[in-house]
């Protein structure tokens, strides 16, 4: 991957934007010098719409400072060590009114941190040398804490466009980001299923994590990332049991880290010894790292004893931090896991990011800093980028896929087109044989075939309003949550994952899994009976035509 922790760097409540999403030196396309980026207001809201562009020009990283609608860059300029309040009406960009949208100049060689608020505008602050005190979640007394507001991170740099609709902070208004390739594909993620906000501030609330959840009145503002809440209430034991259990389970057990996923011969070892520090060596035996027993902050925040320095620490310690959250740290083989049908199964868990993952249409989120740690993040990255988008989405009902009305073709961060709901066959068009779960075994694992069409229950498949695709009580799957070409397509118990979310685009009659970005194939499209189905490269052809029954 190509980011690192997505948030910018804070010392005192500073902000320092340091590159929000980190991007990779050297482009595959030659970027313009600038591009359209569209904000569109589908809130459903009658609010006024406030639109900040805050950051830093690559060029002079230690200078912040903000762009206007044109992209033209005004450092802050110098200010004590007492933050001193700014006028922002010359900073904030008056926003689209619902079902409007707006579109601004973003400047190649930027980095930083596209706000919007709901209301009222944002109270902004500078200090020392043209440094931002942005919004801070960790002070009771901040002043926009009953103000509605979200942002998105991004970098326009030589290798293109990077977004994300980051929850490493808050999950707060819902809304979606994307980027348009030169085909005019745009790819976008952040879409949330329906009802997505409300389901998780209850999934939220009713695993007694209500200290998280921010409210004006009745209204709630923000979820707060329970790293964020320990400062309001959450307790600060909350993973505690998981996290002694772990430490307990590899004084006996070697831990095995293959953290590069480019380098899957390299491996480190990790075995927790008498000083209770985990003690991590390489092939040869000599250590490279001890890392201590973290606390519940630690690993919600990944940081204390999980701190990520840029070495063989770093790749260490996000892989503690990521498995610890997804509870999955004492599985079986190495480590990071990669399935992520396997996240968030035990108890504890780290509720928020479970809540959140489950309601976004492809699984993707960045709902804690090492999220990015086996691609579950909300990452859009465009190299042959021509424009950029930001979608404001409602909190309830049905947010519409980002760039379905701007002039070109989506991928919707959800394959395409939603998942029509019904039941019926899966047809292979042309053919009759239907997806078929082979002798009505809906196993764990069984991996579907093509089978002359029939009436049996093995070949009657529902398609939900939540993305998936269900026969026998089972839900059509991804093998491993793999995306790899060849990758077997199988029946897994149902569990809420992004291997088992799948998208239909009517105009070629695909059926495409979001995660993988691939489609339903019939393996060098040999119609018989009895073939096995994969996921493969969408490519228009009869062996990934499907008929919904």
């Amino acid at each position: 991957m190509h980011t690192g922790r997505l948030t910018a760097s804070v010392a005192a409540g500073i902000l320092a934007m340091t590159g929000a999403v980190v991007a990779a030196a050297g482009a595959a396309h030659a970027v313009p010098s600038s591009i359209p980026f569209t904000i569109t207001n589908d809130s459903g809201r009658s609010d006024a719409v406030y639109v900040y562009v805050l950051g830093h020009q690559l060029s002079a990283p230690d200078v912040d400072g903000w762009f206007d609608s044109s992209g033209h860059f005004t450092p802050w300029g110098d200010a004590g060590s007492v933050p001193v309040p700014i006028d922002d009406s010359g900073v904030r960009i008056a926003g689209p009114a619902d079902g409007q949208s707006k579109t601004i100049t973003l400047p190649e060689g930027m980095s930083g941190r596209i706000y919007f608020s709901y209301g009222q505008p944002l109270q902004l602050s500078k200090v020392l040398s043209s440094k931002l005190v942005q919004p801070s979640l960790d002070n009771p007394g901040d002043p926009n804490n009953g103000t509605d507001y979200n942002w998105s991170e991004l970098t326009f740099d030589s290798s293109g466009l990077w977004l994300n609709s980051t929850q490493v902070d808050m999950f707060g208004s819902p809304f979606q980001v994307g980027a348009k390739d030169g085909s005019g594909t745009i790819h976008s993620e952040g879409r949330l299923k329906p009802d997505g906000f409300q389901h998780v501030v209850d999934a939220v609330d009713a695993a007694g994590w209500g200290a998280s959840i921010v409210r004006s009145g009745w209204n709630v503002l923000r979820v707060l990332n329970p790293g964020h809440a320990l400062n309001y209430g959450l307790p600060g034991t909350l993973l505690d049991s998981e996290i002694g259990d772990a430490w307990s389970y590899y004084t006996s057990h070697d831990l095995v880290f293959a953290p590069y996923e480019d380098q899957p011969g390299t491996t480190f070892t990790g075995r927790v010894q008498g000083d209770g520090s985990m003690h991590v060596t390489d092939a040869s035996g000599a250590e490279v790292t001890v890392v201590a027993k973290p606390s519940t902050a630690s690993v919600l925040g990944c940081a204390g004893e999980l701190d990520a320095p840029n070495d063989v620490r770093g790749v260490i310690t996000r892989t503690l931090c990521a498995d610890l959250n997804r509870s999955v740290l004492t599985h079986a083989g190495r480590h990071p896991v990669t399935d992520s049908g396997a996240f968030y199964q035990a108890s504890p868990t780290n509720v928020y990011a479970k809540a959140v993952h489950a309601q976004m249409v492809d699984g993707k989120a960045y709902a804690f800093a090492f999220d990015d740690v086996t691609h579950q993040e909300s990452l859009v990255h465009e190299a042959d980028v021509t424009a950029g988008y930001l979608q404001l989405d409602p909190r309830s009902g049905t947010a519409p896929a980002l760039g379905a009305d701007a002039g070109g073709a989506t991928d919707g961060g959800d394959g395409g087109s939603a998942l029509p709901t019904g039941s019926g066959h899966l047809t292979s068009a042309g053919h009759d044989l239907c997806v078929d779960v082979p002798w009505a075994d809906p196993a764990d694992s069984t991996q579907v075939q093509i089978a002359t069409c029939s009436t049996n229950d093995a070949q009657t498949w529902t398609r939900g309003g939540d993305g998936t695709i269900r026969a026998l009580g089972a839900c059509l799957d991804v093998r491993g949550s793999g995306t790899a070409n060849g990758t077997a397509v199988q029946v897994y118990h149902c569990n809420g994952s992004a291997a088992q979310q799948w998208a239909y685009d009517a105009s070629a009659q695909a059926l495409r899994n979001p995660q993988s970005g691939k489609c339903l194939d019939v393996p060098s499209s040999q119609f018989t009976d009895g073939r096995l189905l994969q996921i493969y490269t969408c490519n228009g052809s009869g062996a990934q035509r499907w008929v919904l029954g």
